[in-house]
């Protein structure tokens, strides 16, 4: 499709774009303090949504002691939070267009609530993992509901900046998932910390519905009358958008596979480090892409390249994790700058959004969006549970304090599932069209 004005993909098309004039007056009458409070509060929930992603790695000896279990399983009751996510991005985009974000953020902010409670008392196996499936369900608006309320309050030449600060303020909460998780785990009991997740996510509801409204004065409602399905189709048949989809899902697997689940026992067992350092290590990741992401969206935006992030964060991220994994004799003080390094080159991935929006009509953004966010989560409820499966065939019949302990060269032969992400990092990089951050979508 050939390219059309100078026009980047900046502003979203969630709502109908009003005259200037009037968002201006729109802004003013809600006064500057507005936007800000509803955009906080959509970002707590994205906090907390990836608070309780990736929680569930600092719990891993705890887990499987009280249900028994070995690490195929365990893997796949902290999966059903990815199943559930990845099914419904396309679903969120299309909800929350047709109801508006107050009512469906507030609803899905009450069902991971409800969630969270279910996992910490859950008695059985099929209980945690219908507690975590809820979870997901409920946290799955949490990213692009997030999105909504940006394009509603802000205009169009701060879309990009807003988001980059919610995407930071999302890895925040993965990084709080992991050493003060694993604190509070060894100070009240991993369930006792899921109750108070569940409070938590319970107050950030009520607050969204106070709080949140779906319209600034003078502006359109963010409201339609049907679901767009054409929409969605057109969005699934672009070509490059799954080619992005696919560097935004292998990239992401580091944080989903290896820091959401497997990275606090490896680094227990490969380094010797205590949990709690392993868990504050592992959180170095995620300070790494928080502090990353916004400096790498704008050097791709000021240089007007996306192919060249994408690419050169791949390799930054993939040759951090698999040296700290098969280097042998590291050093333990090696494993922090290079789960640091790791976080800043996979935040390049987040190009890949820029991409994708720039590929397809300006009016499918939202379900691009809701393709785009499919494809890691897919790919990450897939790899925590084969990694786990891995890791039972390569067991030697260890145990401490009730479960299952597997070696450091069980942990690389799972790994390998990482080279395979990295290979496919680099070769869908390289069939990324370079957009050089302009539409391409002719009028």
């Amino acid at each position: 499709m050939a390219a059309v004005a100078d026009q980047p993909s900046r502003g979203s098309s969630v709502v109908p774009e009003d005259s200037s004039s009037i968002r201006a007056a729109g802004l003013a009458r809600d006064g500057a303090w507005r936007p800000w409070a509803i955009w906080a509060i959509g970002a707590a929930f994205f906090f907390l949504s990836f608070f309780t992603r990736v929680a569930p790695s600092v719990m891993v000896g705890e887990l499987m002691r009280d249900f028994a279990v070995g690490a195929a399983v365990l893997g796949n009751i902290s999966a059903f939070y990815l199943y559930a996510y990845a099914g419904m991005q396309i679903p969120v985009g299309m909800t929350l267009d047709r109801f508006g974000p107050r009512r469906m953020m507030t609803l899905a902010a009450a069902t991971a609530a409800v969630g969270c409670l279910t996992f910490g008392l859950a008695p059985t196996v099929p209980v945690a993992g219908i507690g975590r499936t809820l979870i997901g369900l409920g946290c799955s608006f949490a990213w692009i509901g997030s999105m909504k309320l940006i394009a509603i309050w802000f205009p169009p030449e701060r879309f990009a900046q807003v988001m980059g600060m919610t995407s930071m303020i999302g890895m925040l909460g993965g990084a709080a998932g992991q050493s003060p998780v694993a604190a509070a785990v060894d100070a009240f009991g991993w369930r006792a910390t899921q109750v108070g997740a569940a409070l938590a996510t319970a107050a950030v509801a009520v607050v969204l519905w106070l709080v949140v409204r779906d319209r600034r004065a003078g502006g359109a409602p963010a409201v339609q009358n049907r679901f767009s399905f054409r929409a969605a189709a057109g969005v699934v048949r672009m070509p490059q958008t799954w080619i992005a989809g696919v560097v935004i899902a292998t990239s992401g697997a580091v944080s989903m596979a290896f820091v959401g689940l497997w990275s606090v026992p490896f680094l227990v067992e490969a380094y010797g480090m205590p949990r709690t350092t392993a868990a504050f290590a592992s959180s170095l990741y995620l300070i790494g892409w928080a502090f990353g992401a916004p400096v790498v969206g704008w050097l791709s935006d000021h240089f007007r390249t996306r192919r060249i992030p994408i690419l050169a964060g791949g390799f930054l991220c993939f040759a951090s994790v698999l040296t700290l994994v098969y280097v042998p004799g590291l050093p333990a003080w090696a494993v922090y700058p290079l789960l640091l390094s790791c976080g800043v080159g996979g935040c390049g991935s987040i190009i890949g959004f820029a991409v994708i929006r720039e590929i397809n009509r300006a009016e499918d953004a939202a379900t691009a969006m809701g393709v785009a966010n499919l494809l890691p989560m897919a790919l990450s409820a897939l790899l925590q549970p084969v990694i786990g499966w891995i890791l039972d065939t390569q067991w030697t019949g260890r145990w401490s304090d009730g479960a299952k302990v597997y070696d450091a060269a069980a942990f690389r032969f799972a790994f390998l599932t990482l080279v395979a992400c990295a290979v496919a990092t680099v070769v869908c990089g390289l069939l990324i069209r370079e957009t050089h951050a302009r539409s391409q979508v002719r009028d």
